[in-house]
């Protein structure tokens, strides 16, 4: 990590973290990306409550199903039941789980579900009812969640791509590493007034549902993105919001341990520019193991001034506190007193 921050972030030696209680310092120095921070990303369950998202958290039995499964494929080996769930697709377990209560029951004690519901409920929303739930295996939808580097850059990533089924990170979504996206009400602006969009393009939507499914991607339209019959050449950051909202935020589980890593976010690069020496990236934007948030900490100096600022209490600073004004001036306030 040092060799990698540019020295004006750098302290001249690395912070002693021998007698710090790191628990507190990630509290206080660290916080999450939420939907404030890269609006467009998935990270809550749909705002109406509907049957199928109760039944995901209490699971019903439909006495309108025909269609049972027999009981006898429960009396197979657990470890034969457990395979053919995981190479079962999201929609078939959701389903499973309304025949009997049998399944329901064994599904809902099954290691992946548990993990799914516990880690990535908004995702698993996401999905059912969509094309990607119907084919996408559920021990691929766990693999996934266990999954902690970005696919593209190898940084730690906290959202996965739902088209591509990929984690990626902000600064690859934003770069458009994966697929770029556009919403057909841009592409209606590049059309001649009064012209409609094409019935073709309908057809290549991403297939997410509401709003979301306006997007289509930007290499299925690129023909009609001209200017005076010449290709126009976009920006990156013209499709970061697009991009931004076929993603969904899920924390990577940790396998052998059981832990959550969410991903944490330093207060003290907030509001720093990209950084040439780290490839343009925004720091902002870049989240951490527990474990790489401390070691960042060690060389980030404005997290240490922060820190200082926390621990004496001379500034308005809470601990839970993402105002960017009032991280500034705590940062302005312990250099000051040195």
């Amino acid at each position: 990590m040092a060799g990698n921050l540019p020295p004006k972030f750098k302290s001249l030696l690395p912070f002693n973290l021998d007698n710090v209680d790191r628990t507190r310092l990630i509290d206080s120095i660290g916080y999450l990306l939420t939907d404030n921070n890269i609006p467009g990303a998935i990270f809550h369950p749909c705002k109406d409550p509907t049957p199928v998202h109760e039944s995901l958290l209490m699971p019903f039995v439909n006495p309108k199903r025909k269609v049972r499964p027999p009981d006898a494929f429960l009396r197979l080996l657990p470890q034969l039941v457990d395979r053919i769930l995981s190479l079962c697709d999201v929609e078939t377990i959701f389903e499973l789980r309304q025949t009997t209560s049998q399944f329901r029951d064994y599904i809902s004690n099954f290691a992946p579900y548990q993990s799914v519901i516990l880690c990535a409920l908004p995702l698993y929303h996401a999905i059912l009812g969509t094309i990607y739930a119907r084919n996408l295996p559920f021990g691929k939808f766990w693999r996934k969640l266990c999954t902690m580097s970005c696919e593209y850059c190898g940084a730690f990533a906290m959202l996965i791509d739902i088209p591509y089924w990929t984690r990626i990170c902000c600064h690859c979504v934003e770069e458009g590493k994966g697929t770029r996206y556009v919403q057909l009400s841009t592409v209606k602006t590049w059309l001649p007034e009064g012209q409609p969009i094409p019935l073709g393009v309908y057809l290549h939507t991403v297939g997410l549902k509401g709003w979301r499914q306006s997007l289509v991607a930007y290499y299925k339209v690129r023909h009609l993105d001209v200017d005076h019959d010449r290709p126009v050449t976009r920006p990156f950051n013209y499709f970061s919001q697009a991009n931004y909202m076929v993603t969904c935020a899920a924390p990577v589980l940790v396998p052998r341990t059981g832990d959550i890593e969410k991903g944490i976010a330093c207060k003290g690069c907030m509001g720093l520019r990209p950084q040439a020496r780290l490839g343009c990236r925004r720091l902002d934007r870049r989240v951490y193991t527990n474990k790489d948030f401390l070691e960042h900490f060690r060389w980030c100096d404005r997290a240490q001034w922060l820190w200082k600022a926390y621990l004496q209490g001379f500034s308005p600073l809470e601990v839970g506190t993402t105002d960017l004004n009032t991280i500034q001036m705590s940062i302005l306030l312990a250099r000051r007193r040195g």
